[in-house]
């Protein structure tokens, strides 16, 4: 179910669900490709520094959008 609505959502801050493989032992979710990596890449690694706090305020705004 959490599936299905993961690839329903279209969000210009979310990326696209393509599709979902499951098995006994391990579950596969394929997103479409972001070429500039994400935004946990940016803020969880040393590029972080790179976002002072306005531009981070200003991305959570854009995303707690609907």
């Amino acid at each position: 179910m959490q599936v299905e609505t993961l690839g329903k959502i279209r969000h210009r801050n979310i990326v696209k669900l393509l599709c979902c493989c499951s098995n006994n032992e391990s579950n596969l979710l394929v997103y479409e490709y972001m070429p500039n990596g994400s935004l946990g890449d940016i803020l969880h690694s040393t590029k972080g520094g790179a976002l002072d706090w306005a531009m981070r305020y200003k991305i959570a705004l854009g995303a707690a959008q609907v």
